[in-house]
Order: C-alpha cells, then sequence, then structure tokens
C-alpha cells in the first residue's frame, strides 16, 4: 500500500486530526507528529487499538500466503493444474498424455518417508507400458512391479494323472479326478502337481466340502473322500455310473448316469446314502443354486430341480446338455453343439450359440461370466446376455473347468494336463 494512501486509511480512523493527517506529506507536519497525544485521547484509544489489530492481522495475512504448505495439507501452487503435497512435492498434469508427473521433491504413496522420486509401497499394477529413463536397481526391500497380463494367458501344466475328467479348487489348490488313473492330483498355484493313487474305479467327478474333496467313481458304482493330506476312503452303493458331483453344504450328491438309472444319490459325510429316482433321462453334470439341486440330463434334453428331500421338477428344452454351473441367479448348462442354455429358477431357457467348440464339456461362473472348457481344445468366455469370446490351444481335449478367484483351470482330459487361464475381473 502507497505511504499517501495508508495516510488516507488511517486518516479515516482519526477523522477528528486532519491536520496531522494531511496528504501533502510535508517534513513540518511529520516532525511535528506527536503520537502520545493521540493515544491520550480517549475518544480514539479504541481506534488506535483497532489500527493495530488490523496491521497485525494484514502482516501475518502476507505471511501467511507466502508460506509453504506444511505435511499433511494440500495448497495450490501456481495454477489448478499443479498440486503441492507438504512442503517439497509438486504434482500436477503437464499435458493429456501423462497421468502424473513429479516436479521435484520425493512422493510417498502409503509411506511417510519417501526415499526415493517415487516410494511406493504394496503391490504396483501396470496396465500398458512401462517406460523408464535409465537403469533399474531392485534392492531385497523394494514391492515388486508387476504389469497386467491380457486376459486368456494361458499356462499349461502337464503330469497329472492318467485322464483328467473334473477338476474342483479347494480354495488353495486345484485338484483333478483322473478317471484312467484312478487317482486324484493336487496343484498348486505354482503348477506342483502331488497324485494320490486309489480311489475307487474310474474317478469322473470332482467336488469340495469345504476340508476334503470327493470324486463320484464312474466304473466303481461309489465316491471316495480324499483328505488335504492325500488320506483316501472309498464309500460303495451309489447308483449306476455315477458321474457329476456337487457339495450343498452338508452333503454330496452324484448325478447317476447309467442306462436308466435317472437318479442322484445323497451321501453324508460318514458314507451313508440315499438314491432318489426320476430325473430327466442320463443326468451328467450337477450343481447346487443354494436351496436346491440341478441335474443336467444329456440323454433326455432337459434339466431337472431336486429339493434337498429329494422332489424332482423337470424342464425340457435343452439340447444334450452335459454339465451345469449356478450364476447366483440362474442355472446354465454347457450343450453339444456349441451352445450354452441359462435357466431361471421358474425352468424358463434361453439358449445362446456359438461356443467355438462343438462339444463344451465344462462349465464354471467367475462371479462375471460363465465359461465352458471345449472338447476341441478351446475356452468360451460367456457374458450373462450370451455374448461370447473364445481363446484356443489350451491342452488336448479340454473335459472340465474350475476357478480360483483369479484364474479358470483346466482339466485336459488328453495329453494329462492342466492350463491355468487369466481371467480379467477387475
Amino acid at each position: 500500500m502507497a505511504p499517501t494512501l495508508f495516510l488516507k486509511y488511517v486518516y479515516s480512523i482519526f477523522g477528528e486530526y486532519p491536520i496531522i493527517f494531511s496528504v501533502q506529506m510535508s517534513s513540518k507536519y511529520i516532525n511535528n507528529f506527536n503520537p502520545m497525544k493521540i493515544i491520550k485521547n480517549s475518544n480514539i484509544r479504541s481506534s488506535f487499538a483497532i489500527l493495530v489489530i488490523t496491521l497485525m492481522v494484514a502482516v501475518f495475512g502476507l505471511y501467511i500466503s507466502r508460506s509453504e504448505a506444511t505435511p499433511g495439507y494440500l495448497a495450490a501452487s501456481g495454477s489448478s493444474s499443479i498440486l503441492q503435497v507438504g512442503g517439497g512435492a509438486m504434482l500436477g498434469l503437464d499435458s493429456p498424455t501423462n497421468g502424473m508427473v513429479i516436479h521435484t521433491g520425493n512422493v510417498g504413496i502409503g509411506t511417510t518417508t519417501p526415499a526415493q522420486k517415487l516410494a511406493v509401497v504394496g503391490n504396483t499394477y501396470i496396465d500398458g507400458n512401462l517406460s523408464v529413463g535409465g537403469s533399474v536397481g531392485k534392492a531385497p526391500a523394494n514391492i515388486p512391479l508387476f504389469r497386467w497380463l491380457p486376459e486368456g494367458t494361458k499356462t499349461t501344466y502337464t503330469g497329472t494323472g492318467a485322464g483328467p475328467s473334473g477338476i474342483a479348487f479347494d480354495n488353495t489348490n486345484m485338484w483333478t479326478a483322473n478317471k484312467d488313473g484312478n487317482s486324484v492330483t493336487k496343484i498348486t498355484p505354482a503348477g506342483a502337481m502331488t497324485t494320490y493313487t486309489g480311489t475307487g474305479a474310474g474317478p469322473t467327478g470332482i467336488a469340495f466340502d469345504g476340508t476334503n474333496m470327493w470324486t463320484a467313481n464312474y466304473t466303481g458304482n461309489s465316491v471316495t473322500k480324499i483328505t488335504p493330506a492325500g488320506v483316501i476312503t472309498t464309500y460303495t452303493g451309489t447308483g449306476a455310473y455315477p458321474i457329476g458331483i456337487a457339495f450343498d453344504g452338508a452333503n454330496m450328491w452324484v448325478t447317476n448316469h447309467g442306462e436308466g438309472a435317472n437318479s442322484v444319490t445323497k451321501i453324508t459325510s460318514t458314507g451313508a446314502m440315499t438314491t432318489y429316482t426320476g430325473t430327466g433321462a442320463g443326468p451328467w453334470g450337477i450343481a447346487f443354486d443354494g436351496a436346491n439341486m440341478w441335474t443336467a440330463n444329456y440323454n433326455g434334453n432337459s434339466v431337472t430341480k431336486i429339493t434337498l428331500g429329494g422332489a424332482m421338477t423337470t424342464y425340457t428344452g435343452v439340447t444334450k446338455p452335459y454339465n451345469i454351473a449356478f450364476d447366483g441367479t440362474n442355472m446354465w448348462t454347457a450343450n453339444e453343439g456349441d451352445s450354452v442354455t441359462k435357466i431361471t429358477p421358474a425352468g424358463a431357457m434361453t439358449t445362446y450359440t456359438g461356443t467355438g467348440g462343438t462339444i463344451p464339456a465344462g462349465i464354471a461362473f467367475d462371479g462375471t461370466n460363465m465359461w465352458t472348457a471345449n472338447w476341441d481344445n478351446s475356452i468360451t468366455k460367456v457374458t450373462l446376455t450370451g455374448a461370447m469370446t473364445t481363446y484356443a490351444s489350451v491342452g488336448s481335449m479340454s473335459k472340465d473347468i474350475a476357478f480360483d478367484g483369479t484364474n479358470m483351470w483346466i482339466a485336459n482330459f488328453g495329453d494329462n494336463s492342466v492350463t491355468k487361464v487369466l481371467v480379467n475381473t477387475r
């Protein structure tokens, strides 16, 4: 503020002393100015106090306006596109091609003491290319940097027992039921395998009860319980040719595919069995919807809903369904002839063609989409509205499919292998 204007402002407060605050500012007036005379005047003491306070606030305000933001606060610096963090780090969008530019200082994400230009604590995912100027070093304490792989990225692991026909997840590892080897194989997320022999003859389907794996043994008319350590117990007495198996939260259920069997068998945790007849012909796959069991009846071109007490309702209209899975609302079947069918709880059906394989034998849900394992060495992702994407070149004769929370895993009957396929669930 210029001296003349400042004195005008003071004059407005001390109006009864105009001669002292003349805007002419001659040396005479300045030399004769006696501030104590003003202060002694009781009429203007309060006004003088206001003046002092006003000056103090103005000076303090000027100081604050030039100060940098203190750590833990944000302040605009330069323009609205620049952000000053703490006392030094400057972040800003310089152009549409840059997501975040570090202008000066260090930036910590998840850490309060960054020692590098950019320090990040926790996993970092890069969607797209990563360009680095200069060399990249890796210290023991550094967090790995990952590039997000595209959906459909495949890794095949060989060495299961002979003829893997079914596959299931135990919340940590995958397990296959090996029909031709009378065995099961446990596969770690990294692909390491352990095979346990001695199941009933021809294990085809496999399911998890929260603790143990169970297999439906097609040629043995039996089921086998396998502990996490590989201890095996077989219970006989199912209907003919049990092929599919599922858990209802308390008991296991198998579909009995044998000619004329048209039945399911409920098995308790101790192996006690009850068989219910009356499904559609040739039941194959089986799945639980949270209240009822459902079977896919290959020979009967139908599905059957079964209460836990064994009461049955059959809905026709599908074509040779192999397997069946639940999406949280509806059932879906994988059908011979390059199609899947969505079945509502009331039995209304919608069929979508184009799975990319003439025999989609297995089907599983990833939390968003359905996936089929196709006998012609491919898998197909099916959205809940029927749009399809097929990924080729998985292992030979893909028979069944299961989800581990990140990847689909396929049991490849023709070459004793499993294939892990990345699912984009972002």
